[in-house]
């Protein structure tokens, strides 16, 4: 993993080293091992490398191909590196170094575009044509690794951090207010593209462009398929014998590394299920958990079960305090480049911290499998209203009756949640948003710039399992924590690696018929059956869903140093534009804070975001 950042003048301006290196000096973090920068006339490239595979300088970039006619630079991994270098191998193609980046420049010169096809990895990477003069750029399946980029019809300049990018006199930092008014609202951004600044965007995950003196070219090589239920003609044993499969060859596909790999451990199914596929090859794996001692937001619990499951674990354990809370939220903030949503952040920070602490640089971690696999209890609303509409009357009965019996709630209160959002009208939703306190806090001036916009409202009313899913991988849920999951590993110089977003995996569970995803109150049924050998009864019999868990929300009420208030007070309220100004000041009272609304870390993550980068 690494940073990338380049430049490209349409107009054929020459391109100073200066541009490049003050991009690359914004994120040094991302590339501690080596650096590097290519220049040709109106193009520059620039690298940050943190070494994974290959540590001698063979693997310096922005690299050449062996006929010198390709530069890249290359933020990634192609986990299938081996086996691609093989069928290379076929067509006459020769290795000087055991580095991925070699693979692909002779993939790219051998298949062209359609070699993203064949990689199964993370990446983001820019490749310059020194002969055509066309910039070839390309971000992997899921968007794991960033892509930002700037055009303006004269210059095409990218990174892989916003703040790279803003380094650039020409590029001036301005909010986009539908896309912060939308996530605020919404907590999803408008599009694929959309970032918190205007004229600022990130390829799509599953897109590449060119970029010529013609101007930009955008494609598509992948999008995650629709439902098509086609696994429905397989047995369940097949079913779980191939997710096993899929899974297992995943996380070893994953472990490829020349540095220490460790594992982030939350005690729940999807980390539990890697770090026991890891020990079930009898490979000794670091392990990080963090926790909250005598809070009811501590999972430490089913880590220990996890721990003492498997012989080959080596565990750390972290207890933050909330003393550095609100250093944590500016932190985090500013790594994210834009407001983080909630106290989250606080949690996977420390973990990461933990595990640089433990001398690692390759961390695995479990992101992905809910969005897939449908792990949150959210997901059987929609599956619950799909069977109404469709009139599955008596499956809509049965999982009534286990869902009452799994969550102890009451079948009129699950009824109301299920009708809620379908008899509500747009109008209605639109006006008054429901359950974001945070929402209600915006000036009145700022909310209206979005209220146009019904995709952002999508996930009020979902009456369709499949498409609430295909939403929070490609729209809402995935893609925050994809970015945090970039964001703060990268802050600790660590390459995180997510084994449930292998796309073959992907490709399957889009397959599966839906009780192979929720079924008699259970969600991510088809995991827990296929990997239960992995994880603890205790976790497998888990009513409650935590991500990351927190007390974040409840320090920051407290706010006992008083730097919360201190922060409210310095001027910000009324130098900002987002938040109704007289909303803000009620929170500040004379000795603490008062009436402080749920997810409150949004709303000060909003306001550093917005001091950090557009105040001037």
């Amino acid at each position: 993993m690494c940073g990338i950042a380049g430049v490209y003048n349409i107009q054929g301006n020459n391109i100073n080293h200066l541009k490049i290196q003050n991009m690359l000096d914004t994120m040094p973090y991302r590339g501690p091992d080596d650096s590097g920068v290519y220049l040709d006339d109106n193009i520059g490239l620039g690298h940050l490398r943190l070494s994974i595979l290959d540590l001698s300088n063979a693997g310096h970039q922005p690299m050449p191909s062996a006929d010198k006619r390709y530069v890249m630079t290359y933020n990634g991994e192609i986990y299938n590196y081996k086996e691609l270098a093989l069928e290379l191998n076929s067509f006459g193609w020769s290795f000087h170094t055991s580095t991925d980046t070699e693979v692909i420049l002779a993939a790219y010169q051998q298949w062209g575009v359609k070699c993203l096809d064949k990689f199964n990895g993370m990446w983001a990477l820019a490749i310059w044509d020194t002969l055509e003069k066309t910039l070839f750029c390309a971000r992997d399946r899921f968007g794991v690794k960033p892509f930002y980029y700037h055009f303006n019809n004269t210059q095409f300049s990218f990174a892989s951090e916003i703040k790279a990018l803003i380094q650039d006199e020409n590029i001036e930092a301005t909010m986009d207010e539908q896309t912060v008014g939308r996530f605020i609202r919404y907590q999803k951004k408008p599009e694929f593209e959309a970032t918190s600044f205007k004229g600022i965007k990130q390829l799509k995950p599953g897109g590449c462009c060119f970029v010529s003196k013609k101007g930009i070219e955008h494609h598509t090589y992948w999008q995650l398929p629709d439902k098509s239920n086609t696994e429905k003609i397989k047995s369940e044993k097949e079913l779980i014998s191939t997710l096993e499969e899929l899974f297992c060859d995943s996380v070893n596909l994953r472990m490829r590394s020349d540095v220490p790999v460790g594992a982030c451990l939350s005690g729940g199914i999807d980390s539990s299920a890697i770090v026991g596929e890891i020990n079930r090859k009898k490979r000794n794996i670091k392990t990080f958990t963090v926790g909250y001692k005598g809070v009811e937001h501590d999972e430490t619990e089913y880590a220990r079960d996890v721990i003492k499951q498997n012989e080959f674990v080596d565990p750390s354990f972290s207890f933050p305090n909330g003393e550095d809370l609100f250093e944590v939220l500016k932190t985090t903030t500013w790594h994210y480049d834009e407001p983080t949503w909630n106290a989250a952040a606080y949690s996977w920070w420390h973990v990461m911290k933990l595990a640089q602490s433990n001398d690692v640089t390759v961390i695995l971690n479990g992101q992905g499998a809910d969005e897939l696999f449908a792990g949150y209890p959210t997901y059987y609303l929609s599956y619950m209203r799909q069977l109404l509409t469709g009139g599955n009357f008596g499956l809509f009965y049965d999982e009534l009756k286990a869902m009452q019996k799994r969550y102890d709630i009451s079948a009129f209160d699950i009824v109301k949640l299920l009708l809620g959002p379908m008899l509500t009208t747009t109008k209605r939703t639109l006006q008054k948003p429901r359950g974001n306190i945070v929402a209600s806090y915006l000036c009145q001036d700022f909310s209206g710039t979005f209220l146009d916009n019904e995709r952002a409202i999508e996930a009020n009313g979902y009456t369709n399992l499949s498409t609430h899913l295909k939403n929070d991988v490609e729209i809402s849920r995935l893609p925050m924590l994809l970015q945090a999951e970039d964001r703060f590993s990268m802050a600790f110089s660590l390459e995180s690696r997510v084994p449930w977003l292998d796309y073959r995996i992907a490709e399957f569970a889009r397959r599966l018929p839906d009780n192979n995803l929720l079924y008699m109150g259970s969600t991510k049924q088809l995991i827990k059956q296929s990997l239960n050998r992995h994880i603890p009864q205790s976790i497998l019999n888990r009513q409650d869903k935590k991500g990351y868990s927190t007390p974040g929300d409840d320090w920051l009420k407290k706010d006992e140093s008083g730097v919360i208030r201190d922060y409210l007070s310095s001027g910000i309220i009324d130098q900002q534009n987002i938040f109704n100004k007289q909303k803000l000041r009620h929170i500040v009272g004379k000795s603490g804070l008062n009436n402080v609304p749920k997810n409150f870390w949004q709303i000060l993550s909003t306001l550093v975001w917005y001091e950090t980068f557009l105040l001037k």
